[in-house]
């Protein structure tokens, strides 16, 4: 992966190829950017001018002929900019820096797409986008708190798209612990999550616990992944996870013949929770499936099911395609109220939520 610098004076870097240079714009290649280097080279000179501009605003000289030469450049460059689809997580990265440079210059327009365009990117990255999205989540802080600027971008942290699942698997499984428990919901049920060392299966734990469940987090291969995630998220969010052991199957049990929530959050295409391990709790309440490609997650469950009785168990099913159609409420939801506010919306987990949980059922 080419590795991208910004330095003092906001030119990009790639490593592979030792720099790239700012060019002067072409009308030929300005539309349709689809290779690397042309990306790269085109996302350097926006930034470029976006870093003049915003100094430029700083010293109250916003106008003039070199600076509207400049505005007239940057819109005829982030168009293309919002339209390309980043094929590497630098590219992605690079995307963020320019909307950061966007709000430094106080321009609005393009921000909307070019919001929507990393969040698109986010999804079609993966894992690539999982592994900057610290880089990221730290860029859009930085922005909301960007002195000096008068006009707020909209910013939508990459993380979202993970915290809008879990928010969606949790009001999807609500139902059933307020039939079953009524007004206590999820206080003191007995959670487990399994594949929950990723991204939804870490954001369902924590949201979970902050509900007041008593949740543990099941390692599948090293529980110091485990271990080391409760550790954050005590650090984070103040909430107590244990993790335990779930290598082999007679483990698996175990947790599971002490579980009355199970979330399966596991890769696509692996069967985690098979009817066997169903079979050996009286607990068991409610299953929900994150995995929408075959083999389930879930042993039972179909994509569509919601809140259905799984064939041979007592529990409750939730499938992956119920919880999908959730997600798309909250997140569509979120990017509209995000779009039209004139604040910065952060994004986070718990704001995620909150939202939510606003929504009409």
């Amino acid at each position: 992966m080419r590795r991208i610098e910004i330095g003092d004076a906001g030119g990009l870097h790639g490593g592979e190829s030792g720099g790239v240079q700012a060019q002067a714009p072409s009308d030929g290649d300005a539309a349709g950017l689809v290779a690397p280097h042309l990306f790269l080279a085109k996302g350097a000179e926006l930034l470029s001018i976006l870093r003049t501009l915003a100094t430029s605003a700083a010293k109250s000289a916003a106008s003039g002929p070199k600076t509207d030469a400049l505005h007239a450049t940057v819109a005829r460059l982030i168009g293309p900019i919002c339209d390309h689809k980043s094929q590497a997580a630098d590219e992605l990265l690079l995307k963020t820096h320019i909307l950061l440079g966007l709000r430094e210059a106080g321009i609005r327009d393009g921000a909307h797409a070019l919001s929507s365009s990393i969040l698109d990117d986010t999804r079609t990255l993966r894992p690539e986008a999982e592994d900057l999205a610290p880089a990221l989540e730290q860029l859009l802080g930085e922005a909301r708190q960007t002195a000096g600027c008068a006009e707020h971008l909209p910013l939508f942290p990459p993380s979202v798209g993970a915290c809008c699942t879990a928010a969606a698997a949790l009001i999807c499984i609500e139902p059933v612990l307020k039939a079953e428990w009524g007004k206590a919901g999820w206080k003191g049920r007995h959670v487990s999550v399994f594949g929950a060392t990723g991204a939804v299966g870490s954001a369902f734990a924590v949201m979970a616990a902050l509900k007041g469940a008593d949740v543990k987090l099941v390692a599948h291969r090293k529980l110091a992944d485990a271990a080391a995630l409760a550790k954050s998220a005590k650090t984070q969010f103040g909430v107590e996870l244990q993790p335990v052991r779930g290598e082999t199957e007679e483990q698996r049990r175990n947790v599971i013949s002490q579980t009355e929530v199970l979330l399966a959050a596991g890769p696509p295409a692996c069967r985690i929770i098979k009817s066997e391990h169903m079979r050996s709790s009286e607990l068991l309440t409610v299953l929900a499936d994150t995995n929408a490609e075959p083999p389930s997650g879930v042993e039972g469950i179909e994509p569509g099911m919601n809140c259905g009785q799984i064939p041979g168990s007592i529990a409750l099913g939730i499938g992956p395609l119920a919880i999908a159609r959730m997600r798309h409420r909250i997140e569509c939801q979120l990017l509209m109220q995000m779009l039209s506010s004139q604040e910065c919306r952060p994004s986070g987990l718990w704001d995620v939520l909150t939202f939510a949980q606003r929504l009409p059922v």
